[in-house]
């Protein structure tokens, strides 16, 4: 479905032979930059990517150890609302809300941005979508963050880890940035964090 919904979203700017990317091209893409915003927003060799991880289900294991967490965290009958901060194309939180989460999204304004926009659009959905750099983000019960806190210099990474902590009741993000084999999960208490910081 993803890869039908970019070729009506791009009309005829749409290239095929673009969604030919290996673990070793998204690595080399995703290298070097000196934040995420930056990273979100270098234009289409970004959403053809976020394109083929949904395609070929890349973030399979994180999309398990996801579910694990949040049907584990779960309790009561009232739905978990989820942010998923950098939101990307909205691979994680689609497949979420059509699970019955309370979804929401925020990224940096970009390419992936205005395409997560339409999908929504598309769906008649009324999940919010919020700009980092612009909007207030309400707190949710779980914040996901995957391929994002490594993106920043290390002395930033901890800056990000908690304006994500301080937003969420619990945090479910990776740190070790690779693009093969299993990826390093960590959940974070953001309260506790948060408290902890003060």
């Amino acid at each position: 479905m993803i890869v039908e919904e970019l070729a009506q979203y791009l009309g005829k700017n749409y290239q095929p032979g673009k969604l030919t990317w290996t673990m070793e091209h998204a690595a080399a893409l995703t290298r070097g930059w000196d934040d995420f915003g930056a990273f979100q927003q270098r234009e289409k060799e970004v959403l053809y990517l976020l394109a083929q991880v949904e395609r070929d289900e890349w973030w399979w294991p994180h999309g398990a150890f996801l579910r694990e967490v949040l049907g584990t965290y779960h309790e009561g009958t009232k739905a978990l609302s989820v942010l998923e901060y950098p939101a990307g194309i909205g691979s994680f939180g689609l497949a979420l809300a059509e699970m019955g989460y309370e979804v929401a999204f925020a990224d940096f304004q970009g390419k992936s941005a205005e395409f997560l926009r339409w999908r929504l659009k598309r769906r008649k959905a009324n999940w919010p979508m919020y700009d980092v750099e612009e909007d207030e983000i309400p707190h949710r019960d779980v914040a996901i963050s995957f391929w994002a806190a490594q993106r920043y210099p290390p002395e930033q990474q901890w800056k990000f880890i908690t304006d994500l902590a301080a937003r969420a009741g619990l945090v479910v993000m990776d740190l070790d940035g690779r693009w093969a084999g299993l990826p390093c999960f960590h959940m974070v208490d953001g309260p506790a964090l948060v408290e902890q910081i003060r």
